[in-house]
């Protein structure tokens, strides 16, 4: 009791997929415990577009990886031990349908305390602009540690590590 939920990290974020794959995002639960997912949330940000998905339940188990996904008939799972469909809420895309902008945008993970109604940022992963992360196809941004919340703690990989957390 009296713990706060702030433990899940945004690991991985996969922009524009090849052979018109799944996108997704990975998150990581640093805890022993599960946590669940009520009260989080996941925006996505781009030129164009913006959208917020306030997740209504789910739990992440402890130390363990959750892939959310575009699609969850086509996602590859690695390592991931639980899979969650966001392409449901035209948050994530598959095929031809990519939401988000590999030029630049920001995937936040965000978590609104029982009580509260302004949600606190635990996580941001953002490319093109400012930051130097340039994405291409079947490129992935993928956080090296350090403060889940600077940009200089992510860096562009070209082999997608869906379910696989290195740190």
């Amino acid at each position: 009791a009296g713990r706060t939920n702030e433990n899940l990290i945004l690991t991985e974020v996969m922009v524009r997929p090849v052979s018109g794959g799944p996108e997704w995002v990975e998150i990581y639960n640093d805890n022993a415990f599960a946590t669940s997912l009520y009260g989080w949330s996941v925006n996505a940000t781009s030129v164009s577009t913006s959208n917020e998905i306030l997740l209504q339940g789910g739990v992440l188990q402890g130390y363990s990886v959750g892939i959310f996904t575009g699609s969850i008939t086509s996602q590859e799972n690695g390592n991931a031990s639980q899979i969650f469909d966001l392409g449901q809420y035209g948050l994530l895309g598959t095929g031809s349908m990519n939401l988000l902008d590999d030029g630049a945008g920001t995937v936040e993970l965000k978590f609104t305390r029982p009580g509260q109604i302004t949600p606190i940022t635990v996580s941001i992963a953002e490319w093109g602009g400012q930051t130097g992360l340039l994405m291409g196809l079947n490129q992935v941004i993928v956080w090296e540690g350090g403060s889940t919340t600077s940009s200089t703690s992510w860096s562009v990989q070209s082999n997608p590590t869906p379910g696989d957390v290195f740190f």
